[in-house]
């Protein structure tokens, strides 16, 4: 038999310890969400990310519709987004009781054409709406363009931020994540 080469290995602690660590788990027969570790885990989370408010949700769809959620917006409001997105964002606006308008992307790097956006706020207004906002890839120059045009429109702006660099970005006062 040849010999495995790990690419990675898990670090994992005695089986002693581990069985200890899972006592309680199963003393109170409660494993998912909001859980004596998950309670654990969101308060260190809070304490590093210096922050009040923190809920670990199970995937990033989750995440994506407690985020327009929490922007309380009126049912049947249009929100602006990518079509060239993974289909989770226009799920999460859809199960929040609004409205996805998809605004065309860009032929050379494939991000929302922010030059487009604008028509868009404008044609929702017209039908007596008030526009809402999803990005997608955060990235700063189209950002910085895309917040411009909303904040000249006076339309709220929820950024998506993804999952891989969430615990190394911080959002700045206008809502722009940065490294």
């Amino acid at each position: 038999m040849e010999k495995k080469i790990l690419v990675t290995r898990s670090s994992m602690p005695s089986y002693e310890e581990y069985c200890e660590m899972i006592k309680p788990l199963w003393e109170s027969h409660w494993l998912t969400n909001m859980g004596e570790y998950h309670r654990a885990l969101e308060q260190k989370l809070e304490e590093y990310l210096h922050t009040e408010y923190l809920s670990l949700t199970v995937n990033g769809h989750m995440a994506l519709e407690l985020a327009i959620q929490s922007m309380n917006f009126p049912e049947g409001a249009e929100v602006i987004t990518t079509p060239f997105t993974f289909i989770s964002t226009t799920h999460a606006i859809i199960r929040n009781k609004l409205k996805p308008v998809f605004c065309d992307i860009k032929d050379d790097d494939l991000t929302i054409d922010e030059e487009k956006i604008e028509s868009l706020i404008e044609m929702i207004r017209s039908k007596g709406s008030k526009p809402a906002f999803s990005a997608g890839p955060p990235l700063i120059t189209l950002i910085t363009r895309i917040v411009s045009v909303c904040i000249l429109n006076d339309t709220p702006i929820p950024l998506k931020e993804p999952s891989s660099s969430s615990f190394t970005t911080e959002a700045s006062s206008a809502g722009i994540y940065t490294e």
